[in-house]
């Protein structure tokens, strides 16, 4: 693991706990945000992309790019948003040079198309699969790995992701182990601090 890396997960490391997600939520928006615009752009297209809107809220609806903004600017210091920074602009090279466009100005199938290759590629380990990149950019999926990672829990701590796209039953009733389930059931979640 390069020390890029290592930065860069310590820095989500720190907030990966439901506590930590918790105050990301309820904290006000940074006075300044630790991503660039273009970056903060790349990030909504590939929240978005990670998980879209159907129908229930999708990552951008529950506002997954601004928590992950967040989390960096509370959990990190100078040069973890360095590393932060370097680490997005390398991945969105690899996804552009995939796209054949930039990745947050394409079409949404485009996008899934893209992003389905390259999240093979990286859950195998190949670096052959992928688009040439160099030693900045996500050469070995890590970098991919771990926004995706920090999406999916940042949408499924959000209150969209844990009272919408989840089911939520503070006291869900007694045991049954053979229960029918309707066309419109979804997964239970069992977080007791959603929407608090």
């Amino acid at each position: 693991m390069d020390r890029r890396l290592f930065l860069v997960s310590g820095l989500f490391a720190a907030s990966l706990s439901l506590s930590g997600a918790r105050a990301a939520w309820a904290a006000p928006a940074p006075a300044a945000s630790a991503l660039t615009a273009p970056q903060m752009r790349f990030l909504s297209a590939f929240c978005d992309t990670i998980i879209p809107a159907t129908d229930t809220p999708g990552a951008l609806a529950a506002g997954v790019p601004a928590f992950i903004d967040r989390i960096a600017v509370r959990a990190s210091d100078e040069a973890q948003i360095a590393a932060l920074r370097t680490s997005i602009d390398g991945l969105e090279r690899v996804l552009d040079t995939a796209a054949g466009r930039p990745f947050a100005a394409a079409p949404a199938p485009v996008r899934h198309t893209v992003l389905a290759q390259v999240d093979a590629a990286s859950m195998l380990g190949r670096k052959d699969c992928r688009v040439p990149a160099t030693s900045a950019d996500d050469a070995d999926g890590a970098t991919y790995r771990l926004l995706k990672a920090i999406t999916v829990w940042g949408f499924y701590t959000s209150e969209a992701g844990g009272s919408q796209d989840l089911r939520f039953e503070l006291v869900p009733g007694g045991y049954a182990p053979d229960i029918e389930l309707a066309a419109d059931w979804r997964n239970y979640c069992n977080e007791t601090v959603l929407g608090q």
